[in-house]
């Protein structure tokens, strides 16, 4: 059962931290609930406003800190009841994102409330990566009823910090769902909202870097790395440190893409660092695996070794399964880097298994490519024509009747013909890479090469 502060230790660590009992233990849950984190934000956004003799009139008689006190007391009990019937109200719906989908909240008195903007939002956030279709409903139920919130809902600009976080959580769900401009569109709108917060300077920031994001998605990898860069200033002066690694470990990601491995390696070391200091497993495990990426690619297979079993061994303590598959297919890789081609291919098509009963269905079908390559050194040609169909088959049982069902019936009968190569597996390897987020991505043939 996961302890919550109460909503007064909350108002007196927005004001001064070292007054609760246990600061850092309340930064720590802070930083991984985003519930918490969400209702510290609107106490410091409207702690700023009331600073801000242009923004909240007081008279020399009220502008007392009694009086200050006793405002904020009541907008942390308001928020907390309404986050309390925000809670009863959403349960049944945000286990049934289908009728959720097919109710216009906005339209019923009362779910405009700041608690429910929250509530849905927190609730986008969590099914984000699981999930993205039922992020987005979550989301765009959040933004709906944000947008019909009176702008004086909250003391100052709170109710513009509502809007900008909840057309954010949009933007990641389109983004996630490949929708890159729709994502953009949405980014447009929170960045407009925030102008509206000026006590909220984290809110632009985060924009900016889901927007970093699409642009790396997109393949826009230089503007991506320009635009993280300054965000990654703007976070450091910001104090938050933990978004700053995020933008560099994105950085990182970008460089990688390129080509340009060592300035990646250099990155991913900063953040390597920064979870050891921090004692952080869930970046230790993360950086771990990048680095053994990025020792496989410079031809350093010890460093590679013991970097994909820091790994395993962190994601295994953090119960990360999928995780630790990737780990694992690092290793996996490894093997067939190293001339091991018959362990590689058994270690991938396990690999392949378990991403494919876990749901993961684009790495599956990767893992299921690097086994092609091992399967070419060792020319077991129609091996991978049978692959190919095993595939198709799991795609189609899937329901994925994309354009990779394509991709996988050209290796077919490329193998079947007897003119595949690595140069036309990797073709299609990057092609897969790309359609999961671009689900509308057609399938062309290699131009240069493949069948004649």
């Amino acid at each position: 059962m996961v302890s919550h502060p109460s909503e007064d230790d909350l108002a007196r660590y927005a004001f001064d931290p070292d007054s609760v009992e246990n600061p850092s233990g309340v930064a720590m849950h802070l930083a991984m609930c985003s519930d918490c984190s969400a209702l510290l934000r609107l106490i410091e956004t409207v702690d700023a406003g009331l600073a801000d003799e242009e923004a909240w009139e007081l008279s020399e008689a009220t502008r007392s800190l009694g009086s200050l006190d006793q405002t904020l007391h009541d907008l942390v009990s308001r928020i907390a009841d309404e986050d309390e019937e925000a809670e009863r109200l959403l349960k049944p719906l945000l286990s049934n994102p289908v009728a959720l989908a097919r109710m216009n909240l906005a339209d019923k008195p009362k779910y405009r409330t700041g608690g429910v903007v929250r509530q849905l939002v927190a609730a986008a956030r969590g099914a984000l990566e699981r999930e993205p279709l039922e992020a987005l409903v979550f989301a765009d139920a959040a933004v709906e009823i944000a947008e019909t919130l009176p702008d004086d809902a909250y003391p100052t600009s709170a109710v513009f910090d509502l809007r900008g976080t909840a057309w954010t959580q949009r933007a990641n769900a389109l983004r996630l769902l490949g929708r890159f401009d729709e994502a953009l569109s949405a980014l447009d709108r929170a960045t407009e909202a925030f102008h509206h917060a000026p006590h909220v300077p984290i809110g632009i920031a985060t924009v900016q870097y889901v927007r970093a994001i699409v642009y790396y998605e997109r393949g826009e990898l230089e503007a991506a790395f320009t635009m993280l860069e300054e965000v990654a200033k703007e976070f450091k002066e910001l104090g938050d440190i933990d978004r700053l690694m995020r933008a560099r470990h994105v950085q990182a990601n970008v460089r990688f893409q390129q080509g340009n491995i060592v300035a990646a390696r250099a990155m991913y070391e900063e953040v390597l660092r920064y979870g050891q200091a921090e004692r952080d497993l869930s970046w230790i495990a993360r950086e771990s695996n990048t680095l053994g990426r990025c020792a496989l690619e410079l031809g350093d297979r010890a460093a590679a070794r013991k970097y994909f079993e820091e790994a395993i061994e962190g994601f295994r303590r953090l119960h990360m399964a999928i995780e630790v598959i990737r780990a694992e297919w690092g290793l996996a890789l490894l093997a067939l880097a190293e001339g091991r081609a018959r362990d590689a291919v058994t270690q991938l098509r396990d690999i392949q298994r378990r991403f494919t009963e876990q749901g993961v269905f684009i790495d599956g079908a990767l893992a299921a490519l690097d086994s092609m390559d091992g399967l070419y050194a060792l020319n077991e040609i129609q091996e991978i024509a049978a692959l190919a169909s095993q595939l198709i088959t799991t795609f189609t049982n899937a329901g994925m009747l994309t354009s990779a069902l394509t991709a996988f019936a050209y290796l077919r009968e490329a193998a079947a013909l007897k003119a595949i190569s690595p140069k036309v597996i990797d073709h299609v390897r990057r092609f897969i890479r790309r359609i999961e987020r671009e689900p509308s991505l057609l399938f062309a043939p290699p131009p240069d090469f493949g069948m004649r």
